[in-house]
C-alpha cells in the first residue's frame, strides 16, 4: 500500500470492464515492471468484496486452476474434467480468476508453448458469464484480442514520476536538477526507478522482493550494483532493466525495418505521431508505448538502444528529431536533440534564446539547470560550453547561491585556463577566461574577502590589458577593459582607499572618453562614458571633495540630457537622468 502511484484511470477501466463489459475479462501488457502486477493487486483489491478471487502466476494448466478454486471458492469441487469444472464456475459465480506472468506461457515467438495451455484459454474465455478473467503479461495472449479486452500500461506521465521520485530515500535528497536527469534518462519506469535507488545505496532496494532481483540480475548478468556517482547509478539500472526486460531477446525477433523504426523513434523524449506497419508488432513486444498522442519509447530503453546504436545514425536521428519538434514549437526538446545530433550552430542560438526567456519570465532556477544542461552537452573546445556556464552563475548568484556560483565558475575558469594553455594566442578564449576572474571577483566581493576580490579583479585586468595591446583599436577589448578598470576601482572604493579608486575610475573614464571621441553618436558609448563620471562623482563626494563630484555629475547629467533629447520617450534614458 502507498507504493503504487497512479494508474487510477486505468484501475477504474479495469475494474468497470470485469464489473459491466461484455467481454470475458482484461488483460493488463506491458513491459516488465512498468506496474501490471500492482495495478492487478489494485483491481482485486477493489473486487475481493463482490468475487472470489483465484490466483495463479506463471504457467497455467486447468490443475493448478482448479486446486487454487478448491482453495479459495466456497462450494466448489473439482471433478474429474476440470476444465469442465471451470467453465461452469465462470459461467455461474462472481469470481475473478487472476493469471499473472502470464507470458511464461509462451514461447520465444510469443505463440503457446502448450497447445492444452491454449485450448484451456479459450474454453475458459467462452464460459466467462458471471466470473471474469484477469491476465498480466509482457506480451498478448494469442487470439484472445475478441474476447480479452487490451490495457496497455506506459511509462508514468511527468507529475507521476516526480511524485514516485519522492518515494525513494535517496532520489528524493537529490538536488532538483539530478532528478530532471533521472527523468530525461531513466523516465516513468517504476522497477528502473527500484533499481537506481537500490543502486545508490550499495545494493539495497527499499522493499526486500527488488533487493533480491536485483541481486540476483548481478549474479546471472555480471552487473554492477553500486555506483559512485549519479551517471554510474544511471549506466547500472540501464544494464539491470535491460536484462530484467531481456531486451536482446527482444531486439532479436524484430526485423531490420522495424529496428531502424524503433531506433528513429527512440530518440523523441515525447510522443511523436508515426504510421508504420512496425508499430503493433514493437508495442506487442513491450518495446514502445502506442496511444493516442503517439508512440513513446521508454526512456531508459531510448539510453540501452543509443549504446546499442551506431553513433552516426544516434546523431542524424536526433538532428531529424530536433527539426521536427522545431516545427512543433517544442523548443526545449528540439536543443536537447539539435546538441546530440551535434548540431552546435543550431542548438546554440536558441538555447540562448530559451535561456533568456526564462530569466525574463523569473524562472531563474530553470534557466540555471538549462545553461549547465547546454554547457556539459557542447565540447569541451567551444567556447560557448563557457559562456553558458556563466550565464548559469549569474542565475546562481541571483538565487543567493553562492557557494554553487563559486563552484560553477571555478570550473568555468578551470577549462578556460586549459584552452589557453594549449592555444596562448586565442583570442576568444583569453576574454572569456578575463570574465571568469570578473566573475570570481564579484563572488569573492560579495562574501566580503576583499583581498581575494582584487586578487581575481586584477588578473581579469591583465588579460584585458593584453588583449587590448595586441589590438589598440577593438572597440570590444577597450570597453572590456575599462570594466576591468571600473570593477578595481568599485572594490577600492567600498574598502575605502579612495586614491587607488580614483586612479582605477579615471583610467575607466579615459577609455570611455576615447571610445566616444571615435564614435560620437554611439549611445551605448556616451551612457558608459556618464557612468563614469558618474562613478567619479560619488567617489569625490565620499571624499568629501564637493566641488569635484559636482564637475563630475554635470559632465553626467549632460551627456544624459543629450541621450534623452534624442530619444525622448526611451524610459531607461530618462531614468538615468533622473538619477
Amino acid at each position: 500500500m502507498g507504493r503504487l502511484i497512479g494508474r487510477r484511470a486505468e484501475v477504474r477501466e479495469i475494474v468497470r470492464e470485469l464489473t459491466r463489459g461484455t467481454s470475458a475479462g482484461c488483460q493488463i501488457l506491458g513491459m516488465g515492471g512498468v506496474g501490471k502486477s500492482s495495478v492487478a493487486g489494485r483491481v482485486i483489491e477493489r473486487l475481493a468484496p463482490s468475487h472470489a478471487i483465484v490466483e495463479v502466476s506463471g504457467p497455467v494448466s486447468a490443475d493448478t486452476l482448479g486446486k487454487e478454486a478448491s482453495r479459495v471458492v466456497e462450494g466448489f469441487t473439482l471433478s474429474d474434467d476440470p476444465v469442465r469444472s471451470l467453465e461452469d464456475l465462470l459461467r455461474s459465480q462472481r469470481v475473478l480468476l487472476v493469471l499473472d506472468n502470464f507470458e511464461d506461457n509462451l514461447d520465444g515467438h510469443h505463440q503457446f508453448r502448450d497447445p492444452a495451455t491454449q485450448a484451456l484459454m479459450r474454453s475458459l474465455c467462452e464460459a466467462a458469464g458471471k466470473g471474469r478473467l484477469l491476465i498480466t503479461s509482457r506480451y498478448p495472449v494469442p487470439e484472445a484480442e475478441d474476447w480479452l479486452r487490451v490495457h496497455r500500461l506506459g511509462p508514468l506521465t511527468g507529475a507521476q514520476l516526480r511524485k514516485l521520485l519522492l518515494r525513494h530515500p535517496r532520489l528524493q535528497a537529490m538536488e532538483p536538477e539530478a532528478r530532471q536527469t533521472v527523468a530525461r534518462t531513466i523516465g516513468g519506469h517504476p522497477r528502473a526507478i527500484e533499481y537506481l535507488d537500490a543502486i545508490l545505496n550499495q545494493g539495497r532496494a527499499e522493499l526486500p522482493r527488488v533487493t533480491g532481483r536485483l541481486q540476483d540480475l548481478a549474479r546471472r548478468h555480471g552487473l554492477e550494483t553500486r555506483a559512485r556517482d549519479l551517471s554510474a547509478a544511471v549506466d547500472q539500472t540501464v544494464a539491470a532493466a535491460a536484462a530484467d526486460v531481456l531486451l536482446d531477446t527482444l531486439l532479436e525477433l524484430v526485423g531490420p525495418e522495424a529496428r531502424a523504426f524503433l531506433d528513429r523513434v527512440s530518440v523523441y523524449p515525447v510522443p511523436v505521431v508515426e504510421k508504420n506497419d512496425a508499430v503493433e508488432r514493437l508495442a506487442d513486444l513491450s518495446l514502445l508505448a502506442a496511444g493516442p498522442q503517439g508512440v513513446l519509447v521508454h526512456r531508459w530503453t531510448a539510453e540501452a538502444l543509443r549504446t546499442r546504436m551506431e553513433p552516426g545514425f544516434h546523431r542524424q536521428a536526433c538532428v531529424e528529431a530536433g527539426r521536427r519538434l522545431l516545427v512543433e514549437r517544442d523548443w526545449l526538446n528540439a536543443v536537447r536533440l539539435l546538441l546530440q545530433g551535434q548540431k552546435w550552430e543550431e542548438a546554440v542560438p536558441l538555447a540562448w534564446a530559451i535561456a533568456g526567456v526564462q530569466r525574463r519570465n523569473n524562472q531563474t532556477s530553470a534557466a540555471a539547470a538549462f545553461c549547465r544542461e547546454v554547457s556539459d552537452a557542447l565540447p569541451e573546445s567551444s567556447a560557448d560550453r563557457f559562456r553558458f556556464r556563466h550565464e548559469e552563475v549569474d542565475c546562481l548568484r541571483g538565487l543567493g547561491l553562492i557557494e554553487q556560483a563559486f563552484a560553477a565558475v571555478t570550473a568555468a575558469r578551470d577549462g578556460l585556463q586549459r584552452l589557453v594553455d594549449q592555444e596562448p594566442d586565442r583570442a576568444d578564449y583569453l576574454r572569456d577566461l578575463s570574465v571568469s576572474f570578473n566573475k570570481l571577483g564579484d563572488l569573492m566581493r560579495a562574501l566580503g574577502q576583499g583581498a581575494e576580490a582584487r586578487r581575481y579583479y586584477e588578473q581579469d585586468l591583465a588579460i584585458s590589458q593584453r588583449l587590448v595591446d595586441q589590438e589598440p583599436d577593438r572597440a570590444d577589448y577597450l570597453r572590456d577593459l575599462s570594466v576591468s578598470f571600473e570593477r578595481l576601482g568599485d572594490l577600492m572604493s567600498a574598502l575605502g582607499q579612495g586614491a587607488e579608486a580614483r586612479r582605477y575610475y579615471e583610467q575607466a573614464l579615459a577609455i570611455s572618453q576615447r571610445l566616444v571621441d571615435q564614435e560620437p553618436d554611439r549611445a551605448d558609448y556616451l551612457r558608459d562614458l556618464s557612468v563614469s563620471f558618474n562613478k567619479l562623482g560619488d567617489l569625490m563626494s565620499a571624499l568629501g571633495q564637493g566641488a569635484e563630484a559636482r564637475r563630475y555629475y554635470e559632465q553626467a547629467l549632460a551627456i544624459r540630457q543629450r541621450l534623452v533629447d534624442q530619444e525622448p520617450d526611451r524610459a531607461d534614458y530618462l531614468r538615468d537622468l533622473s538619477v
